[in-house]
């Protein structure tokens, strides 16, 4: 099969009439030999042929070749940018479009591809013919419209859980596989596709952008969820694509410019692959939208079934001749919409913000037409290209600027974007232009585009150093001193504020020793507007110099970094405070460290930090908890599991003894270190150890210490007493336990139910019985507020808040409150698990007369389609009156 036949092209297939396509596909089947027949002469909106394999059991389409751009071009994302229900220069896919980054051309030969998975052999798994999806589309429908006739929260759990639901109008069923299982099902003959030839098919012959819709569609907020979760089959008819992962025969690879342009595999001996489909269960929000393009590409996950979709080859089948069809950059919709409103404008940048991130080999084209632009465009928009440009040449000029300064430093610039900063170069002129600009913000920015250049043109720095003799914001000047100062040219240094010492303490940093006190300063400083440079934010460039700088420097000024962070409450930048005093975190826990063994430095940045919560305390070898950091620097009184011990020739604190073991493994003779320790004082340091997290790493269990501290209860209740008036926040569930038990025959204080969670209540209910009912009561309704008002002041579901739902329902069995019962079943529906949240309140309640009432009203109500609706329906349910 020459490159001219009828499946050269898919425009050629389509231009054959049915006598033409019925003997072509005759004579096709008569080539591959025994098994195959022809089959419809038109599959699917493109209408492309259709040969049958007796013992596959499933029908083949004949897939045209073609020219294939693929991955992710500008305009892909562009598209996929304008779908969003919110607009604007960023988005919520992460580096998710990364992984199909960079585009290249690959030359697609005619093939053969299953138009469904294998069907399933006996009673093995299949999928659902599409249920879930259907089920699914049709409540996001009725949702979105405030309908009440859409599918009940029942009936999408059974479209989840359900069997096949294949019927005429349905996908067939597919057998489920695992990638360990496909070698074993390929037939002789067959083989899997490529990730290639599925994305030509998702493609639908490059006609299309997102999977399942036809090319003369546009994808907008308005229509996207009608759209992209419509018909199940593509345009080349396949089906199985929307929620069943499609295995590729590729490895999971990374794109590169060493890819083959052919559609042959890659790293099909890897033992991860990659898989192609279109997540539709959730495609109501923006971070799964990209998950619907054709382009897009992952492994596959847990959170969804695989496929196995055959490929077959055709007789000399021949790849597409020549030169491709068009320059590989897409980008023409992108940059015409940066001429149009804001949201248009938002979109493009949304998508050119891609474009700087990973490799760049395929931006060089983008980055001219974008040069060209510059001044058709209004002032916010030109000051974002050129901060674009910055980026462009050094893929992402904010990762750059947080490591170590580029000047002198070319062949530390990456070289996959030399080509971008040739053509920002021989542009110099045409950015420098821009340098006297009525916004300060274009003149800023333009600085920046010039500051990465480092083959600008002696014109192009003299205009810099120009500038910088007249410019009158400080914000702009300290813009044009970090770029003369890259690009070594010599200049006259403005007024010494604040901001321009930072930036002359930034961009000298590398020249002999750094300023320490003025990158420190500059850590104190608020972000400045008109500074184009990292978006005005320099702090976090000096971070940066400081991170670069030996250990044995950046340390000494680590303190006032620590200060800094704790006092502006920045997490980030308090695990650079402690990366500056003990080096980068080692990636697992570092053996427990004595607060002796310490630095002076260590110790001060530690103790500066000592209640940040973000900070990996224990992969320094420090205690994790902020109470067990208080202890260990002797803010706190020491506790029973603080005690000092006998390890070797020296004497240790427990928690040291007891830490040191787990991290090295090795055994913990528990019994010689404590030999004189009695039964109220083990259950002391067994529910301290709380405070360290190491109840774990003790050969100890709660119940048989409990019993026997029983023989002195005295002094076990004077023991546990302790702990709890030393205790604040929540009281962990063990210790509310051994209260209990070292009062076996009173009622406990309401204080001690106060610092129960939800999490506790449910663990131990028969606890609850042990507090008055109206005590019980309060805490569950205190317990309730919180989500509560969440709730009736947003329309979206509280996903997760069900199982603290099910959780606080236990306490109804002590505390007969209709008021909280009501309150339960009403966020039963916020939290999207209404039916739950009832059986649970009815486990609980069910058994109380004055819950009875409450119970048959709530069932006597209507399923809902929505939290709002429900909301809506049931205002009485969070103001009734209490018991």
């Amino acid at each position: 099969m020459d490159g001219s036949g009828p499946l050269a092209s898919l425009t050629a297939w389509q231009a054959l009439d049915d006598d033409a396509r019925a003997a072509f596909l005759a004579g096709l089947a008569s080539q591959l030999g025994d098994g195959w027949q022809a089959g419809r002469t038109r599959v699917g909106r493109c209408g492309l042929g259709e040969l049958v394999h007796a013992e596959v059991g499933v029908g083949f389409a004949c897939v045209p070749g073609g020219w294939l751009r693929m991955g992710l071009s500008c305009d892909d994302l562009f598209a996929a940018a304008a779908a969003r229900d919110r607009g604007g220069p960023t988005t919520a896919w992460g580096g998710q479009p990364l992984a199909s980054r960079p585009t290249r051309w690959v030359r697609v030969r005619p093939f053969l591809l299953a138009l469904a998975g294998v069907p399933p052999v006996d009673d093995r798994g299949a999928s659902d013919g599409g249920h879930a999806s259907e089920t699914y589309r049709d409540a996001v429908d009725a949702q979105r419209e405030a309908r009440a006739d859409g599918p009940t929260a029942q009936a999408l759990i059974d479209a989840y859980d359900g069997a096949s639901q294949a019927g005429p109008d349905r996908e067939p069923p597919m057998r489920l596989v695992t990638p360990d299982e496909l070698a074993a099902l390929i037939p002789t003959g067959f083989r899997l596709p490529s990730e290639a030839e599925l994305e030509w098919a998702l493609r639908e012959g490059g006609t299309t952008r997102w999977i399942g819709v036809a090319p003369d569609v546009v994808v907008t907020p308005a229509n996207r969820r009608a759209v992209l979760l419509g018909e199940l089959a593509n345009g080349f008819g396949l089906v199985g694509l929307r929620d069943l992962q499609n295995l590729c025969a590729d490895g999971a690879v990374d794109y590169d410019v060493a890819s083959p342009t052919d559609q042959d595999a890659r790293g099909a001996d890897l033992p991860d692959r990659i898989a192609r489909w279109a997540h539709t269960y959730w495609q109501d929000d923006d971070a799964e939208l990209l998950g619907v393009h054709a382009g897009s590409r992952a492994r596959p996950d847990e959170y969804g079934d695989s496929i196995l979709r055959l490929a077959c080859d055709l007789p000399d089948a021949a790849a597409p001749a020549g030169d491709p069809p068009a320059p590989l950059a897409e980008h023409a919709a992108t940059l015409a919409a940066l001429a149009g409103d804001a949201r248009a404008v938002g979109d493009a940048l949304a998508a050119l913000g891609y474009l700087v991130r990973g490799r760049g080999d395929d931006v060089v084209a983008t980055v001219v037409d974008v040069l060209a632009r510059l001044a058709e465009v209004d002032a916010p928009t030109r000051a974002a290209l050129l901060v674009w440009l910055a980026d462009a040449q050094t893929g992402g000029h904010r990762d750059q600027t947080v490591a170590e300064p580029e000047r002198r430093r070319r062949h530390r610039l990456r070289e996959d974007r030399a080509a971008i900063r040739d053509a920002v170069a021989a542009a110099g002129a045409t950015i420098a232009g821009f340098l006297d600009d009525d916004a300060p913000g274009v003149r800023s920015a333009a600085a920046l585009a010039l500051t990465f250049c480092v083959d600008a043109d002696a014109d192009a720095k003299a205009a810099l150093a120009d500038r910088l003799g007249r410019e009158g914001d400080v914000g702009v000047q300290a813009a044009l001193v970090l770029a003369l100062l890259r690009l070594g040219v010599g200049f006259r240094a403005p007024a010494p504020e604040p901001l321009i010492r930072a930036a002359l303490a930034v961009g000298t940093a590398v020249d002999g020793a750094p300023n320490l006190a003025e990158l420190v300063a500059a850590i104190r400083l608020p972000v400045a507007p008109t500074l184009a440079f990292n978006r005005g934010d320099l702090g976090a460039v000096a971070v940066g110099v400081l991170r670069t700088l030996p250990r044995e420097v950046a340390g000494e000024v680590a303190p006032e970094v620590a200060a800094w962070a704790a006092e502006s409450a920045d997490a980030a930048l308090a695990q650079v405070a402690m990366a500056l005093a003990f080096g980068p975190a080692p990636a697992t826990a570092a053996a427990p460290r004595l607060a002796d063994d310490l630095t002076r430095v260590e110790r001060q940045v530690a103790r500066a930090l000592l209640d940040d919560r973000q900070v990996p305390w224990a992969r320094y070898g420090l205690p994790a908890s902020p109470a067990a950091r208080r202890r260990y620097f002797n803010l706190d009184p020491a506790g029973p599991f603080d005690r000092f011990v006998t390890d070797g020739d020296r004497e240790v604190p427990l928690w040291f003894l007891v830490a040191t073991a787990a991290h090295a493994g090795t055994p913990l003779d528990l019994e010689r270190a404590l030999a004189d320790a009695g039964a109220a004082e083990r259950l002391a340091i067994f529910l301290d150890s709380d405070t360290y997290g190491a109840a774990r790493r003790l050969p100890w269990q709660l119940d048989p210490l409990l019993a026997a501290a029983g023989d002195d209860l005295p002094a076990a209740r004077a023991a546990v007493d302790e702990l709890v008036a030393a205790t604040t926040g929540p009281l962990p569930l063990a210790l509310v336990r051994a209260v209990a038990a070292t009062r076996p025959d009173e009622a406990l204080p309401t204080a001690i139910l106060a610092g129960l969670d939800a999490d506790g209540a449910a663990r131990a209910p028969a606890l609850l019985a042990r507090f008055e009912p109206a005590a019980v009561e309060a805490w569950l309704l205190g317990r309730l507020a919180p989500p509560l008002a969440q709730a009736l002041a947003s329309d979206e579901w509280q996903l997760g808040l069900d199982r603290t739902l099910v959780q606080l329902a236990a306490a109804l069995a002590v505390a007969a409150s209709p008021q909280a019962t009501r309150q339960l079943l009403l966020l039963g529906w916020a939290s999207g698990q209404p039916a739950a949240v009832r059986a649970a309140v009815g486990q609980a309640a069910g058994h109380h007369a004055a819950l009875t009432a409450v119970l048959e009203e709530y069932d006597g109500l209507p399923e809902f389609t929505s939290w709002p609706r429900a909301r809506a329906a049931l205002p009485t349910y969070a103001a009734s009156p209490g018991r």
